[in-house]
Formats: C-alpha cells, sequence, structure tokens
C-alpha cells in the first residue's frame, strides 16, 4: 500500500480500531474502467445485497467507515458487513492486484441491532459470517489467513480454513502467524502450523514477531526492500516465510526440550526462552534458502496474474462440476425420500384412526369398533321389530320412527312410565361414552393428537396444528355423511331371534306393554351423543357387543357360542370398511394423494392391509400436509449434458 492508502486502513487493537466492513482494494487503472466497474458493482450488491461505498479519502472518515460507525447514504440500522466499501491505491498498480480485506469473522465483536432487533451473537454471528465468506471468497484467486500463535488450534481458525478450503479449493491458501513471542522459534512455529498445512494444503506460512519486545528484535529480520516505513518511524510487522525444510532441520539438529504452546487467551513470559537467539540477520528464519528471508511483502511479485486466474477458473468449474452432480443425485434421490415421506405419512393417519377404532378386552384380544351411524343403528331395530313375536303386534302399532323417538327420549318426555325409564337408560349410556366406558367419541383434537403421537418420522412436521385441526374437522364431518355400510342382514335377523327366544318372562311381560323403539332405544343414544356434544364433528364408535351390553340386551344371549359367533358374523367387514374410509378422507383433507392399492398402509397385530375406499377422492386445495412434485425432464437432460461437458 501507499503511504497514502495506508493512512486510510484502520489499525490497532481495540474494538474501534477493528475492521468490521469488507474493503475492495484495487489498482488505480480500474477506477477509469466504467464497463468494468459496473459489472463488478452489479456482482458486489448481489454478494451484499447492498450497492457498494466508496472509501473516503479522509483518514478519519474511512477509520468510521471501516469500524462499521459510519454508513454513507443508508439507515443506521443497516449490518455494516452487508455493505462493502470499494478503494484504489497507485501501489497496487505494479502488482496487478487487488486486495479484500475482510472482516473479524470469528466473533461476535462489532454485533449491533439490525432491523430492530439486536444481532445474533457469538457462535452464531461466525457461522453468518462465514458463510457470507464463501459467497464473497470466489471473487478471490489467493487467501491470506491472519492470526496468533495460540489461535493455532482454536476451532474459529478451523472453521475459516474449512470455509476457504471448501470454497474455493483450487487456489492458494497462505497462512501469516502475527505476534509471535520471542521463546519460539521459526522452527517450532513451522511445525505447529504442520498439521494445518497438511489438511488445508496450505501453500505458505509466514511468521511475524511482536516488535514491541526487546527479546524479539534479534528474531526479527532486517526490513524487506521496498517496504515504506510509517511517517512517524513507529515499526511494523515483518513477515516472513518459515518452510518445512527448515523446520525439520531445527528440530534433527537442536532437538531441544518442547517449550508447550501457550493456550488460548495468552502466551505467557517472554523471558527465560529455552531456545537460543539467532546470531545474526536472517539466522533460523526457516527460510530454505541461502539469500535470505522471503517475506510476505513480496508475494506480489511471486503471484503469477495468469496462474491465478487460471486456478480461479479451475476452482470454479470444479465447484460447478460438484454443484452439477449433486443436483443430479438430488433429483433422483428427492423423489425416493418424498414417496417414503407420503408412505410414512400414510402410515401414521393409518396407525391413528386404527387406534381410536379399536377395542381391547382382558386378554388382549383386539376387534375394531364401528361408528354407530344412524343406517347402522336403524338396521339393527328394524331386525328386532321384524323378527318380534305375536304377542308384540300391539305394541307395533303405537310404534313410532327411530329419530321421532330419540328427540322424545332426549327431551326426558314426561307421562309415561316406561319413556321416564328409556330417557334414563340414554343418559345413562351417554355419560359412559363420554368417560371412555363401552365406546370411543372421536373429536378433531384427539384425532390431531393421535396422529402426532403416532408420526414417528415427522412425516407431517410441516403441518401446524390448527390447519390440521381443520382438516380433521372437515374429514369427520363427511365421514359422518357419507359412510353408510350395512350389516349383515341375515345374520342380524338371526341374532334378532336369539334376543326374544333367550327373553326371560318377566322382561317380555314389562316390554309387551312398551313400544318396540322404546326397547331398542339405548341402541340410539350414540346417535344423539354428536348432537348432545355441540357438533357435527364428532364420531362415536363402538361394537355391537358394546351397544348391546348398553341396552342390557346383550345379557339375553348370556355366553352362548351361538351368539359370540353371530356377533362376529353381524359385524364382518363393517369396522375395516369404515376404517378404510375415514382414512381415505383424512387423506383428502390433509392434501395428500391417496395410495394406490399396492401402497395401502397395513394395520393391526396380524398388519392386515387397508381396504380401497369406495367413496369420491376430493382434493384439498387450501392444505398441503406435503409437496408432492414430479422433476422436469428437460431439466435433467440439461444437467446430464452439463457434466458429460465438465468432466
Amino acid at each position: 500500500m501507499s503511504p497514502k492508502g495506508r493512512n486510510r486502513v484502520l489499525r490497532g487493537l481495540s474494538n474501534q480500531a477493528g475492521t468490521h466492513r469488507y474493503v475492495l482494494w484495487l489498482t488505480t487503472g480500474w477506477r477509469d474502467h466504467a464497463e468494468l466497474i459496473s459489472t463488478l458493482q452489479i456482482v458486489l450488491q448481489q454478494l451484499f445485497g447492498n450497492a457498494p461505498e466508496p472509501l473516503s479519502d479522509d483518514p478519519e472518515l474511512a477509520a468510521a467507515q471501516y469500524n462499521g460507525r459510519s454508513l454513507i447514504d443508508l439507515a443506521a440500522s443497516v449490518d455494516p458487513h452487508s455493505v462493502p466499501l470499494v478503494a484504489y491505491d497507485p501501489a497496487l498498480d505494479a502488482l496487478q492486484l487487488g486486495l479484500l480485506d475482510c472482516p473479524d469473522i470469528q466473533s461476535g465483536i462489532g454485533t449491533r441491532s439490525v432491523h430492530g432487533q439486536v444481532g445474533a451473537m457469538g457462535q452464531a454471528l461466525a457461522d453468518a459470517r462465514r458463510q457470507q465468506l464463501a459467497a464473497v471468497g470466489r471473487l478471490c484467486s489467493a487467501f491470506i489467513v491472519l492470526c496468533k500463535l495460540n489461535s493455532l488450534h482454536d476451532h474459529g481458525l478451523l472453521d475459516v480454513l474449512t470455509t476457504l478450503r471448501d470454497t474455493m479449493p483450487g487456489v492458494q491458501r497462505i497462512l501469516a502467524v502475527n505476534r509471535i513471542k520471542a521463546r519460539y522459534e521459526p522452527a517450532v512455529v513451522a511445525h505447529e502450523a504442520r498439521a494445518l498445512v497438511d489438511r488445508f494444503d496450505i501453500a505458505s506460512v509466514f511468521a511475524a514477531y511482536d516488535f514491541r519486545s526487546e527479546l524479539a528484535q534479534r528474531r526479527i529480520p532486517p526490513v524487506p526492500t521496498g517496504m515504506v516505513p510509517e511517517a512517524d518511524g513507529s515499526p511494523q510487522p515483518v513477515f516472513f516465510q518459515v518452510g518445512q525444510s527448515s523446520a525439520a532441520e531445527a528440530l534433527e539438529t537442536k532437538t531441544p526440550s518442547p517449550c508447550p504452546l501457550p493456550r488460548s487467551g495468552g502466551e505467557g513470559s517472554e523471558v527465560d526462552s529455552p531456545y537460543p537467539l539467532p546470531l545474526g540477520d536472517g539466522e533460523g528464519f526457516g527460510v530454505g534458502n541461502q539469500s535470505g528471508p522471503v517475506y510476505l511483502y513480496h508475494l506480489g511479485q511471486r503471484l503469477d496474474q495468469g496462474t491465478l486466474s487460471r486456478e480461479s477458473n479451475r476452482s470454479l468449474r470444479l465447484q460447478l462440476q460438484t454443484r452439477v452432480v449433486q443436483a443430479s443425485q438430488w433429483h433422483l434421490k428427492n423423489p425416493q425420500l418424498r414417496r417414503q415421506q407420503i408412505g410414512d405419512a400414510w402410515q401414521s393417519i393409518a396407525a391413528a384412526c386404527y387406534e381410536l377404532m379399536t377395542q381391547r378386552d382382558a386378554d388382549g384380544h383386539v376387534e375394531l369398533r364401528m361408528q354407530t351411524s344412524p343406517a347402522i343403528i336403524e338396521q339393527m331395530s328394524e331386525s328386532l321389530r321384524r323378527t318380534a313375536p305375536i304377542w308384540l303386534r300391539p305394541s307395533l302399532s303405537i310404534d313410532r320412527s327411530a329419530r321421532q323417538l330419540q328427540k322424545a327420549v332426549v327431551a326426558k318426555t314426561q307421562g309415561l312410565w316406561w319413556a321416564q325409564n328409556a330417557s334414563k337408560a340414554v343418559t345413562d349410556l351417554a355419560s359412559r361414552f363420554r368417560r371412555g366406558e363401552g365406546g370411543q367419541i372421536v373429536t378433531p383434537e384427539r384425532l390431531v393428537r393421535s396422529i402426532r403421537q403416532h408420526d414417528m418420522h415427522d412425516a407431517l412436521s410441516n403441518l401446524t396444528d390448527d390447519p390440521m385441526h381443520q382438516a380433521c374437522q372437515q374429514a369427520l364431518q363427511r365421514f359422518s355423511a357419507e359412510s353408510q355400510p350395512e350389516l349383515d342382514a341375515s345374520a342380524l335377523d338371526q341374532w334378532s331371534r336369539l334376543v326374544w327366544e333367550n327373553m326371560p318372562l318377566s322382561s317380555k311381560l314389562m316390554r309387551g306393554a312398551q313400544p318396540v323403539a322404546l326397547i331398542t332405544a339405548p341402541l340410539l343414544a350414540a346417535l344423539l351423543l354428536p348432537i348432545d356434544g355441540g357438533g357435527s364433528a364428532v364420531l362415536v364408535f363402538a361394537s355391537v357387543k358394546e351397544l348391546l351390553a348398553a341396552a342390557g340386551i346383550g345379557a339375553l344371549l348370556g355366553g352362548t357360542v351361538a351368539g359370540r359367533q353371530l356377533l362376529h358374523v353381524i359385524q364382518g367387514e363393517v369396522p375395516w370398511r369404515q376404517l378404510s374410509d375415514l382414512f381415505a378422507m383424512l387423506c383428502d383433507c390433509l392434501g395428500l394423494p391417496r395410495p394406490a392399492q399396492e401402497e395401502l398402509p397395513s394395520c393391526g397385530t396380524q398388519s392386515r392391509q387397508l381396504l380401497s375406499s369406495l367413496s369420491p377422492s376430493r382434493e384439498n386445495s387450501s392444505i398441503a400436509g406435503l409437496e408432492v412434485w414430479q422433476p422436469n425432464e428437460n431439466s435433467i437432460a440439461r444437467l446430464q449434458r452439463l457434466t458429460e461437458l465438465l468432466i
């Protein structure tokens, strides 16, 4: 840098003297190239999100810009890291190189409020800055990483080197170790940096001793030729190369007792160095040749512009090739992952519905309940009326429809003692169902919880509770209106005859004076639960056995084999058909495609596959449980052609 340009560079030890902006130093020849500068500004705006600012010629204003305290023509809430600075210096003309001065990206120094919020701190901020460095680094053809000796093994430095290696794998990386204490010989510095050299393919390691220490003066080589001293005569760090060969030779010839490196936060005392100080200028500098030390100051003379350009282009080409391969693999793998995710979602929904419809007895036997729909209850009641004996014929003449009876019972019709008894039976049965005894009440809330519990792979994690609750409510309403399967009529009539045949004489005398509909009134209680509960988006599931037991009819059959067999035949495939219908309607309402026959999930201890639903499929355009898409064949073909060109 020229003396004038050097005065515009912020230097110092305090936070107020730290660099908190990206500053791009260019040759003065670029300044007059309007098209080139216009292109550069567009690229910088794309990388940073804001147009660059010019660095002021006034050293004080430039210092405020460098530190991020001053942002020209921008609001104070803008993050300084997102507004780069551009400057020109004539000293770079001879090198034909530009320099990108980067801010501290390893800590939270310089954090401030951005858009009304306090900026991220600590590791989160460092991660964000490394991501920005990775994007900006693609402008560069070489990297110089500055650190202290006690930072060589810090995670922060490793993260930065990893970012640079992954961002531009083909360009040179140079490590500059600053403010080294006199006790550490150049050979030791080279030895300690060897692991980083091998791991990150570092081209060169440079060292600069702490010029503030009297003991370190004999470690510092002569000022490199051409280096302009400060106007006030203050010393500057002198970076010279420490080579791997000299490090190995020093360790083999001297083999001193190892001097432990300092931990982060302090480098220890400068006295009682276990290593002898060099006797003359250039001795012990580890330069690997007899002509004197190799200085970082002369790096521009060693960097060939054409070579850097080729390495940069090669690195970008490698990155493009990697991205193309990754994109091609993603197009192949992502649909498979999506299909797996949809399969997991199907299984979660099926398992949730199965869990809410199952009945487990004390012996561990599992039986599916069915929805107590009006059609099924009416079918059971009609079978009892149809098979009633002759002595009940008079009561049939005063029988009313089942639906009229429901309203009368719920209103607790007074006047007839048998109506009051029926009303009490219905009320008792409704209370038992709500307590979870003898049946299962399913609400949208319960269905949402059950789906979440069975979603072991988080297939539906992107769907929040509100839209899922809405979808479950729609599915229950639709299921209640559309799912109307029928029981086996022949088996049902056989069961009804057994009921009348096994009815005790006392029951016959009492029931003979009642309408038949009141005898079956407890069966209809389940239909009143959704109405009595305050909304139609409620389903009641119960088995035939539970309904009969609640109505006091099941006891009439006792434990006869014929009775048990008939109950099994009566239900038949009805619960399984209802389970399959509810699953299909939930898929529709949750915005999922219905599975094909071979893709239907399985449930139960015997892992039985669901049936294909006969209900019409209806897409829900307002809710999307998963993103389902097909890759564009033209895009895949272009990626394949690009891969062939790059390989």
